[in-house]
């Protein structure tokens, strides 16, 4: 093959019947079977036995561009809304006496628990680093004074101190929306500030506060406790210190719960600080087998419905008809 044709001509420089094998010498066997046979026939296009070699003809595969489909992401359910800062839960109550209307509004609802800080989680012992000493609620916010409460913004201009018959006088809290009917099941009032609270901070802050009395009454039926604890200070300032302080991410302290009673730190409990002029009042709540969340409708509403006391509301009610 090949003859007639110049060597230049050949394709690949070897005559026709020689491409794609080198040529042939004595000691070579039989011809590849391939010979003869219509590139058509090849699989894959190429000669059998050459399957596996690299075509230097071949086109390289380009690199493959990375996917640009973003993986999914779950988004952490939305706060509360208002969740923002101490203040977020204002106590909006209206009082008047002799022919005007009293009115106390305190606003909450079912799913909106609006707390003291931006961290939905609810803060704990563990969770918030306290130091140990005493039980903590699971989830606490907390409100500064207001205006509602200038006519008993100083001590000074209601210096009468509380009586157990004044705080105690009423011996039963029914709640609706809870379906609740608390019975007073303890109660006591303390000159010593001290004796109420746990923790070094917070006792030292009583002290600068003025304390002159703390009162504390505990609420109960089968299915829920509730305490109320008042704090008799100098004045709106110090009861606004002393709600913030009783966070308990502070690491501060808390409440000391009346009697042996230690229920209130096991399960999920809730408790709200109010300053209410130059009182300070804390409420604490809780089912009685300790479940329940942030957002409990019905722990929600408990809360709101023992406070403020019946006995502030009335001293507010008296001053500002005396002015």
């Amino acid at each position: 093959m090949g003859e007639g044709r110049q060597p230049s001509a050949w394709h690949g420089g070897q005559p026709p019947a020689q491409e794609g094998r080198p040529p042939s010498g004595p000691n070579d066997g039989p011809p590849p079977a391939w010979e003869g046979q219509e590139p058509s026939a090849w699989n894959g296009g190429r000669p059998p036995g050459w399957e596996g070699q690299d075509d230097p003809e071949a086109e390289k595969p380009r690199r493959s561009r990375p996917s640009l489909r973003i993986p999914a992401i779950k988004l952490p359910a939305l706060p509360a809304r208002g969740e923002t800062g101490p203040s977020a839960v204002p106590p909006a109550a209206y009082f008047a006496a002799a022919g005007v209307l009293l009115v106390v509004a305190l606003i909450a609802a079912a799913g909106v628990f609006v707390l003291l800080h931006d961290d939905p989680k609810p803060t704990g012992p563990e969770q918030a680093g306290a130091p140990a000493g005493g039980p903590l609620p699971s989830v606490y916010s907390a409100a500064s004074s207001t205006a509602v409460f200038a006519p008993i913004a100083k001590r000074t201009a209601d210096p009468s101190p509380l009586t157990a018959n004044e705080v105690f006088d009423e011996k039963k809290i029914s709640d609706q929306d809870a379906k609740a009917s608390l019975k007073l099941t303890a109660s006591k009032l303390d000159a010593r500030c001290a004796d109420t609270v746990w923790g070094q901070p917070l006792i030292r802050l009583l002290q600068q506060s003025g304390c002159t009395q703390t009162t504390r009454g505990v609420y109960g039926d089968k299915n829920f406790t509730a305490m109320v604890t008042i704090f008799n200070l100098a004045d709106s300032t110090a009861a606004d210190r002393l709600v913030a302080a009783a966070d308990p991410r502070t690491g501060n302290g808390f409440v000391r719960p009346l009697g042996e009673d230690g229920a209130f730190g096991q399960g999920f409990s809730t408790a709200r600080g109010v300053a209410m002029g130059h009182y300070a009042v804390i409420t604490w709540v809780r089912r009685a087998d300790g479940s329940g969340s942030e957002t409990d409708p019905k722990l929600v509403s408990l809360l709101v419905t023992i406070g403020p006391p019946p006995a502030i509301v009335g001293r507010v009610a008296d001053k500002g008809q005396q002015g």
